[in-house]
């Protein structure tokens, strides 16, 4: 690893809060999804991810586990509906009652904000939308502060149905002393239908928090599972068990975490696509994905799982079916996967085969050949266009592998950003490469891999007595 690479990934750790374009792509990633389906059609893609960043992601989920989650909401936290997970102390602020803006014949009413030392949750509700409103997508959520800084968004959702927008959004915590803060949300201006929304396209709505709780409060305990209540099973270096829950009118939340033998594994999410539920008389009951608790620094800490028991009506014990989990693999040192000869000054449009078949972590990905590119745009620099090579993976065991390369060779060229091709049969992963191309003979590597890991997890679960 060169000096420079090592300053860029120590510069991540430092400071691990993304840019706001880094989280505006994230929240892209997320904003089409509904409150009730979370579940993603793909694995989750960090697109033109910083090389750093990759890195970044890694310490983080190196530094908070499964174990410190749970250890912390011990008598710390509840459950809060239409929020989540709130930690119930002396320093947590509230939003005491709703607040509304009118435009347009359009009401905007910010229902629910909670900021403790985890996060700030806001939901709000946008109704009287005119018709062609389905078109109006509020996708730039910022909070706005007193002294003109902004909180990005971390996490979160919103849908838009009937004329009528329900947003539940996550943002990093209040800074120490700030109570008041400004809701800004718009319509994103890349937005290649914005032209067609008549709605309102951007809203600014200002609110005030405090220690008072709002009278019609209800916070829910998060309990302990019991022996009787608590089902391991192991399969495929994965263990996963469920380690809390809360009652609700309507059903349970499950909290759950996974333990990973594997080393390189870092991190385990389920596949929510594939995941069901029957009860002990083989009824099928609904299962919908729910928010986790973000660490302290406003991410959420992807070795955990909540699930919510969209029905009480059923007979015990509810056993969980999981077929499929993400997982997100971590290659601290590199896994050299094919090497060639760039020659002294590589020029775009040049092209070697490389036809070569490697296994990593069991599965099986084809290399069909590198190629050099050139970035779209200077992103902003004001520089010359920096140069890439375009990996092409023909197909791989796995029904779904994306993978993080980074190539090196003479020069002092060292990754810069990157992106995965478009979803097809041939599709190349590309990183660009600051102090220009590295050239000689050049190796290339994987450093970071997200797949679909098959499995057969069965969870045993005992719904907890209604005295306990």
């Amino acid at each position: 690893m060169t000096k420079s690479l090592e300053n860029k990934i120590n510069d991540a750790v430092q400071s691990v809060e993304p840019s706001p374009e880094f989280s505006e792509k994230l929240w892209k990633e997320m904003r089409s999804s509904t409150q009730p389906d979370r579940a993603p059609r793909r694995a989750p893609q960090l697109r033109w991810l910083p090389a750093a960043a990759v890195i970044a992601l890694a310490v983080i989920l190196l530094v908070v586990s499964p174990q410190r989650v749970w250890a912390s909401l011990r008598g710390l936290f509840d459950f809060l509906p239409g929020i989540g997970l709130v930690q119930d102390d002396e320093t947590t602020l509230y939003l005491y009652e709703p607040v509304s803006l009118e435009q347009d014949g359009a009401v905007l009413t910010i229902e629910q904000v909670v900021s403790d030392a985890n996060q700030t949750v806001v939901t709000y509700r946008i109704e009287g939308l005119p018709k062609n409103s389905q078109h109006c997508s509020y996708n730039v959520n910022r909070l706005r502060l007193p002294n003109g800084k902004e909180l990005l968004p971390t996490g979160g959702g919103l849908s838009n149905e009937g004329g009528i927008v329900q947003a539940r959004i996550q943002f990093f915590a209040l800074p120490e002393g700030v109570t008041q803060a400004a809701l800004y949300t718009a319509v994103d201006p890349d937005d290649p239908e914005i032209s067609t929304c008549g709605a309102p396209k951007e809203w600014k709505v200002d609110f005030s928090l405090s220690t008072e709780k709002p009278t019609d409060m209800e916070l829910l305990p998060v309990v302990e599972s019991t022996a009787e209540s608590t089902a391991e099973a192991g399969d495929n270096d994965v263990k996963i068990s469920i380690d809390k829950n809360v009652a609700l009118d309507d059903g349970y939340i499950l909290y759950g975490s996974f333990q990973l033998s594997n080393p390189n594994w870092q991190a385990a999410s389920i596949d929510f696509e594939t995941i069901t539920a029957q009860d002990a008389a083989g009824k099928e009951i609904p299962l919908e994905q729910e928010d986790v608790l973000p660490d302290p620094s406003g991410f959420t800490v992807d070795n955990i799982f909540a699930i919510k028991v969209a029905d009480k009506d059923f007979t015990p014990p509810l056993t969980l079916h999981v077929k499929n989990l993400w997982i997100n693999a971590i290659y601290d040192e590199g896994i050299p996967v094919f090497s060639f000869d760039a020659g002294p000054d590589p020029q775009v449009g040049q092209n070697w085969e490389i036809n070569k078949e490697v296994t990593v972590d069991g599965i099986r990905i084809n290399f069909r050949d590198v190629e050099v590119v050139e970035e779209p745009t200077d992103q902003g620099r004001d520089d010359s266009l920096e140069k890439g090579y375009a990996i092409t993976v023909t197909e791989s065991s796995a029904q779904y592998f994306s993978g993080t390369y980074f190539c090196t060779g003479q020069g002092e060229g060292t990754p810069d950003y990157g992106t995965a091709g478009p979803s097809s049969e041939l599709y190349p992963f590309i990183y660009y490469y600051s102090g220009g191309l590295p050239y000689g003979s050049v190796t290339c590597s994987i450093f970071h891999a997200n797949f679909l890991h098959p499995g057969n997890w069965d969870i045993e679960w005992q719904p907890p007595l209604a005295d306990e």
